[in-house]
Order: structure tokens, then sequence, then C-alpha cells
């Protein structure tokens, strides 16, 4: 069994400590956030995809 992301909107990285994170955490994260990005990008023009990209940019 697994399970399938029903909506695609960014999570806000900035409520998120990433020092408590753990590895596979900002693994699973970041997989998410490329994912959003890549469904939801074609929708959009200029302005709202370069707010798109910097909302779902990668933890390290």
């Amino acid at each position: 069994m697994k399970f399938e992301h029903l909506t695609f909107c960014p999570i806000d990285l900035d409520a998120i400590d990433v020092s408590l994170m753990e590895p596979r955490d900002k693994e699973l994260l970041n997989e998410y956030h490329r994912a959003v990005y890549e469904k939801i990008s074609p929708y959009l023009d200029g302005e709202e995809k370069e707010w798109l990209k910097e909302a779902t940019r990668p933890v390290a």
C-alpha cells in the first residue's frame, strides 16, 4: 500500500525548523515540493511562477 497526494500546494518553509528534521523528512519534503512545482507551474506565468519556485525551494 502507498499514499498518493490529493492536493498540491507548497508547505510554508518559513514555519519549519529544518534543524529538527531528519534527513528522510527533508527528502520527502523536497520530493513533494518538486511534484508541486511540476504540476502547478505550467498553469502560471512570470511573477506567479517565480513565487512558486521560491515557495518550493529545496531544504538542505
